[in-house]
């Protein structure tokens, strides 16, 4: 048994037994937790080994956000947007996503409401505001007008399915509020 193992499991013993007893709070749990993986990550480290890898995905947690907008909501639409513009004046290497399907992708349609200027005064001043149509409702909408639809500046049409078990690999977090 390596000191990494012994570690983690004697710090997990310590969790179990705090919690059947009932005695701390969940911050004090979490605390504990969090020792065990710093614990994890220092001891390859001073035994000559290289920690493994946590993710794949660059910058800090809490770094990568989206949002899912499934309905034709101007007001949501427009506060998605100032939210984003929010987060991503906090920092270098954020990302934030919107991610428009169903009724939503009408949101996208230049001239269908005048929520898409703050999109487009956001975008200018932050260019890692991305904005995402689902391809799937997107060739819908295009077959019934028999004609390709035009999308705002900086929208990007991709294939939904999958998309949020992809962007929990990716690290990104659904934005809390939408």
């Amino acid at each position: 048994m390596t000191t990494a193992n012994g570690a983690e499991r004697a710090v997990g013993a310590e969790v179990k037994r705090v919690l059947a007893g009932g005695r701390l709070c969940r911050a004090a749990v979490l605390a504990l937790v969090l020792a065990a993986g710093a614990v994890g990550m220092a001891a390859p480290a001073a035994a000559g080994r290289k920690p493994a890898p946590q993710s794949a995905a660059p910058g800090r947690p809490g770094d990568r956000v989206y949002v899912v907008i499934d309905s034709h909501d101007p007001a949501l639409f427009s506060s998605a947007v100032k939210t984003g513009g929010d987060f991503l004046a906090g920092g270098k290497g954020r990302v934030f996503e919107i991610i428009l399907s169903g009724r939503g992708i009408l949101l996208a349609i230049p001239g269908s409401t005048v929520a898409q200027k703050d999109y487009i005064d956001t975008k200018r001043a932050h260019p890692d505001l991305r904005l995402l149509v689902c391809k799937e409702t997107a060739d819908v909408l295009q077959k019934a007008n028999r004609r390709r639809v035009p999308y705002l500046p900086g929208a990007r049409i991709a294939p939904c399915s999958g998309l949020r078990a992809a962007y929990a690999k990716q690290g990104f977090q659904r934005a809390m509020g939408f």
